[in-house]
């Protein structure tokens, strides 16, 4: 959109020079104003030219995440053109998903992981605390002996033998300090999942406090452009009349032009915020 910005202010600019030529020629006009008007032209090329490169290397990044099935690279067809600034909407629709934020937060895949990674920690310090048990084991043996390949002829339930042992370590220092590392690392893993909800919940409302301004600057640069527009058509009139000059002319374009730019990059700012909003709470693909 921006080199199509710059395309109608070369054309602009190349048709006005050719009128200024015509007129120094005619002698109504002094020398100086052609060579005011050819400045202009070669500024607005150098515009142009720059937008084409700017687009030009954005289609270059775009192909990168162009796949198809099977991890096959695609390449961006060379026509192709971003939708028209007027089917892009600057509405309000998700923003009402403010009040779930803690909801969306919570079942995020970070905050998944952290809590898988902290029932990890809390099986490891079960088994921690397992290891401070004494060990208690008790065996039951048959006194018995086959008979015939029988070794159930001769069984009586008067002939066995009892066991019991039982240990215990005195000091147990190493378990100790082993649970105790494994709390740490329990409790290091709490902070760490409050940290992270805490970093993902600012990132949501950052991103969506930029989309909600942005789409206030937009409606209120809109009304500036028009202005600015406004009076560029003014001088345009009073310089068909002889009352203004090639200077103040292409100085109101200039402006109408900047501002028509800088519309376009608060437009770009807004759906680049929306999209942080919604990768922030994990529904960009929705």
């Amino acid at each position: 959109h921006q080199v199509q910005v710059f395309e109608e202010a070369v054309v602009l600019a190349e048709t006005r020079y050719q009128g200024v030529v015509q007129e120094v020629l005619a002698g109504d006009e002094p020398a100086i104003d052609s060579i005011e008007a050819g400045i202009q032209v070669q500024n607005r090329k150098l515009d142009l030219q720059q937008s084409e490169l700017d687009f030009a290397n954005a289609s270059a990044q775009l192909g990168v995440f162009l796949w198809k099935d099977g991890l096959v690279p695609l390449e961006l067809a060379e026509n192709t053109v971003p939708i028209s600034t007027d089917e892009i909407i600057l509405g309000r629709k998700d923003i009402e998903l403010r009040g779930d934020i803690d909801s969306l937060i919570s079942s995020h895949p970070a905050m998944l992981q952290s809590q898988i990674k902290i029932d990890q920690l809390e099986v490891d310090r079960r088994l921690r605390l397992e290891q401070l048990k004494p060990d208690l084991n008790l065996n039951y043996n048959a006194l018995n002996q086959a008979v015939n390949g029988d070794p159930l002829a001769q069984y009586s339930i008067n002939n066995y033998k009892w066991g019991l042992s039982f240990s215990m370590p005195l000091i147990l220092q190493k378990e100790r300090a082993e649970l105790r590392l494994s709390n740490l690392k329990l409790q290091d893993a709490d902070y760490s999942l409050t940290l992270k909800q805490q970093t993902l919940v600012f990132k949501a409302i950052a991103a969506l406090n930029q989309w909600e301004t942005t789409v206030q600057q937009f409606e209120l640069y809109t009304k500036t452009t028009d202005d600015y527009l406004t009076l560029l058509s003014g001088e345009r009139e009073k310089f068909s009349i002889g009352e203004s000059s090639v200077f103040l002319v292409n100085s109101r374009e200039s402006s109408y032009i900047k501002a028509r730019v800088k519309l376009l990059e608060l437009q770009v700012k807004n759906q680049q915020a929306r999209l942080k909003w919604l990768h922030s709470l994990n529904i960009i693909g929705q």
